[in-house]
């Protein structure tokens, strides 16, 4: 336990402030008519309010020492710190959706100071600190002796954000040392851990030094020294260490973080410690590392050769890079997503389940997968050091997407200057930061990071949202035959009831269709580099390298716009490459799902299987057996809305994808339609052959199948209901999917 905050009736009369009631005129009364034998009084609705700062976890308790009965206590998790805590209680009405959530609201009775808190206080990912209001009756009296308030900080370690990254790690204050205990270390190991402010911290004026020592290794200690005397301070951010064992030990690796006592008097202060990582070198036998390359919104009609054909099918040269990687790797032409949008889509990809059954699939609900295993767990396990590199919104650790990563940063290593997202994330109101932040992470920094652990055994998780921004650079704009700042608002600018004024073969559509190519054709540029460094390197020698989406785009082929709805081919169909070691190129025209991508790699890689998943392991398919005998399903999650007498409405239109037909069913309050096509023959889905009476046979077929696998996932999805949670509010979260057209 930390203590922030301890205040007698003196200490609360300066440092806190004193809201009237919003019906009563304000009393202006000096500190002796205030303080009676020793309590603040307050009358008629007053409100005492403090301001708590320097969170930590988010954890906290508040004790007040009350004389009277009948008063409430609110705390609120405070995004803005004040210089000056306002004096008018108006502002009370502001917090909600603005400066802050309102955590609890408790009331206030008379007891005993040293009595247990009757709960837990835990702030919102946002907080960077907690505002607490003690208000009088209206037509009462409130005496308060005292008010202390202290923050819970755990010994086991918990997920914790530093500019914009979160790692595993654990606070240890000033003036103490944390001790970790790890396996001996082989020869050749190396032991990695991060230390760094916490973002919630206040400014940290004086300085602070942590010392971290790691007995036997090459470099013994090391010194990291924190201080921010003014606004010029670089930005937080996770500060890594390295420790070298040139030699095998016998006894356990010993990793000792202290940080020296600081000023006295001064505000509480800490470092996070990130959980020390032992990482064995690399030897010949040790099963492949992983590189998963997520491109958000990348249809596989855009991945130049390794597409199926249409309009940009065959033009190699909007992807050349990838074009070269995708001659030597085993190409899946028909991979389909389970959904038509980024939360579904990456969360089955990670957990091998289907998004009805991990529960994070309807678009508009903030459900958290953090609880199911899934791939970075199963590789966690075996000792894998896991890193991730993604564009956050809907992969934000709000959803619960960094666990089991030992590093999970959202700051997309190639997102434009240009877009607004730029300067308003990671932190909220802190622009010159953010920028800071986004000016040092890149692909080349990505690359710098795999050529530092190319003798590691890694899992490297690289996402980015470039192609589904619109923000392509003017160059490559005009190589599309666009301008990069037209005459219509951007995709993601542009309101929902503007969407019906974007017709097929519209000017504004055509703008938006080569906006779109030119960040292909820009993220395709952006990855030479990387991948130049995997082959300079050899990690292409003991690494799979694998190239996928989340989910397509649509440009009014089948009426639908962008992604989100729809569950044709331009939002379903993906592209896949597996690029495995010793495994010849291949192409593979099977149907295969985003739930297969798990399975397959936990696979490849010796690690354990995920327990009781949807997908398939692909490795058969990879060694040249027969394909699975099976249908997959995909399925569009509307908002819940409501009926015209006000009922919950609930929707789910499907998809049914087999080897030959694929089947539509859109869902409405009184009846379904199904669509039937004939993907061999028809593979942009032109023709719908539902009402064709030479497709009679194949049509019931297909409705037999879709109806079987619907009440299979189901079930499935009824036996899960425990593991699913809801993700956590976060107004920064909030803002970011904003932006992101959300």
């Amino acid at each position: 336990m930390k203590n922030l905050l301890d205040l007698d009736a003196a200490g609360l009369f300066e440092q806190g402030a004193i809201w009237p009631h919003p019906g009563i005129p304000p009393r202006e009364l000096p500190a002796r008519e205030r303080i009676v034998d020793g309590a603040l009084v307050l009358q008629d609705g007053e409100a005492l309010v403090l301001q708590i700062a320097g969170r930590l976890t988010g954890m906290a308790q508040v004790r007040t020492d009350a004389l009277d009965d009948g008063a409430t206590l609110r705390v609120f998790a405070l995004w803005n710190l004040f210089d000056d805590l306002p004096r008018t209680r108006g502002l009370k009405d502001e917090f909600l959706g603005r400066l802050g959530n309102l955590l609890r609201t408790l009331p206030v009775q008379r007891k005993s100071f040293d009595a247990p808190p009757a709960t837990d206080l835990e702030n919102d990912p946002n907080g960077i600190g907690f505002l607490v209001t003690l208000e009088s009756p209206l037509r009462g009296e409130l005496r308060v002796a005292r008010v202390r308030f202290d923050e819970l900080v755990p010994e086991r370690p918990l997920r914790h954000s530093v500019g914009g990254e979160t790692r595993p790690a654990t606070p240890v204050a000033a003036g103490t040392t944390r001790r970790f205990e790890l396996p001996p270390a082989p020869a050749g190991a190396t032991v990695e851990l991060a230390l760094g402010l916490p973002d919630r911290l206040a400014r940290q004026r004086a300085p602070l030094r942590a010392t971290v020592t790691a007995a036997g290794s090459s470099e013994g200690t090391a010194t990291l020294r924190f201080e921010e005397r003014d606004a010029s301070a670089p930005p937080r951010r996770f500060e890594d260490l390295v420790f070298h064992f040139p030699e095998a030990r016998r006894e356990p690796t010993v990793v000792d973080v202290a940080v020296e006592a600081g000023v006295a008097g001064g505000a509480p202060t800490a470092v996070l410690a990130a959980v020390p990582k032992l990482l064995p070198r690399r030897e010949a036998a040790t099963p492949w590392n992983v590189l998963l390359l997520s491109i958000d919104t990348l249809r596989a009609d855009r991945l130049g050769e390794a597409g199926e054909g249409g309009e940009a099918g065959k033009d190699a040269d909007l992807t050349p890079n990838l074009s070269r990687l995708a001659r030597e790797s085993v190409r899946f032409t028909r991979c389909f997503s389970p959904a038509n949008f980024t939360v579904p889509g990456h969360a089955s990809l990670m957990t091998g389940l289907q998004p009805v059954v991990h529960g994070a699939n309807r678009f508009g609900d903030r459900v958290s997968i953090r609880r199911w295993p899934s791939l970075a767990g199963q590789l966690a396990s075996a000792g894998v050091f896991t890193a991730a590199f993604s564009g956050g919104g809907f992969v934000d650790p709000a959803f619960g997407f960094d666990e089991h990563f030992d590093r999970y940063c959202t700051l997309d290593p190639l997102m434009s200057p240009r877009n607004p997202r730029y300067d308003a994330g990671p932190i909220r109101h802190a622009e010159a930061v953010n920028r800071k932040l986004r000016e040092a992470m890149s692909f080349a920094r990505v690359a710098d990071w795999l050529s530092a652990h190319a003798d590691r055994r890694f899992f490297l998780f690289l996402h980015t949202y470039f192609a589904h921004d619109y923000w392509p650079s003017p160059a490559f704009a005009r190589a599309r035959g666009a301008d990069a700042e037209g005459p219509w608002p951007p995709p993601l600018d542009l309101p929902t009831a503007e969407f019906g004024k974007v017709v097929a073969g519209s000017p504004q559509l055509d703008w938006y269709r080569a906006l779109y190519d030119a960040t292909v054709s820009e993220t395709d540029a952006a990855l030479e580099p990387l991948l130049a460094r995997l082959r300079e390197s050899g990690l292409l020698e003991s690494t799979i390298v694998v190239v996928v989406a989340d989910h397509g785009e649509a440009f009014r082929e089948h009426g639908t716009l962008f992604h989100a709805n729809g569950l044709h081919n331009e939002v379903l169909h993906v592209p896949l490459l597996m690029r495995v070691p010793g495994l010849a190129p291949a192409t593979i025209d099977a149907p295969v799902s985003l739930i297969d991508l798990a399975p397959t790699l936990l696979e490849l890689t010796g690690a354990a299987p995920l327990d009781a998943v949807q997908g398939v392991s692909l490795v058969p398919l990879l060694r040249g057996g027969e394909p699975p005998d099976r249908v997959l399903l995909s399925q569009d999650c509307p908002p819940i809305g409501k009926s015209a007498n006000g009922t919950r409405v609930e929707i789910t239109h499907s998809a049914l994808i087999g080897s030959r037909f694929k089947l539509i069913r859109i869902v409405g309050e009184d009846e379904s339609t199904d669509s039937l096509y004939d993907l061999v023959a028809d593979p942009g889905e032109t023709h719908d052959l539902a009402k064709d009476p030479l497709y009679t046979g194949a049509l019931a077929s297909a409705r037999s199948s879709l109806e079987h696998l619907l009440g299979a996932m189901q079930q499935a999805a009824d036996r899960a209901k425990a593991l699913q949670e809801s993700a956590a509010p976060n107004a920064g979260l909030d803002d970011d999917l904003h932006r992101l057209g959300y």
